[in-house]
């Protein structure tokens, strides 16, 4: 089951919102992955809230379509840095993972959670990994 922090790309509130030539549900789940880590981190569970982070991300973090390899997002009084790294991290605590495979991103939680912006039946970083391959990068926010 998802948490309260979850955005789902394809979700109602979030699917429209456009960015750079596309929208949320097409091509939205880099974002959608990121603005679950900054909602953690803020405490931030209202669909207001959350459409405010990922409005935050696109104003900032988005050149054309693909987001920054490394850029500071600032939501509320506080900024976040992101860093990019392919050095798995240990443990996984609210990590993005970007499956460069299919150009993919989910959510790592914890060393086996995962929160997939794209769907919710993947809840595993395994199953995650079997679905989007291996080729991955690590988005780090703090």
């Amino acid at each position: 089951m998802a948490s309260s922090y979850y955005i789902g790309q394809t979700a109602a509130d979030y699917k429209d919102i456009p960015f750079g030539t596309t929208t949320i549900g097409v091509s939205g789940c880099g974002i959608c992955a990121l603005a679950m880590v900054i909602c953690r981190k803020a405490s931030v569970t209202t669909v207001a809230g959350k459409k405010a982070v990922i409005q935050a991300i696109i104003d900032k973090g988005l050149s054309g379509n693909s987001l920054l390899q490394s850029s500071t997002i600032n939501y509320g009084s506080k900024n976040y840095a992101i860093s990019i790294t392919t050095s798995k991290p240990s443990p996984y605590n609210n990590t993005v993972i970007q499956y460069n495979t299919i150009s993919h991103y989910v959510l790592a939680v914890d060393n086996s959670t995962v929160e997939d912006p794209g769907t919710t039946s993947i809840t595993t970083v395994s199953g995650a990994d079997t679905k989007y391959g291996a080729h991955k990068k690590y988005w780090l926010v703090s």
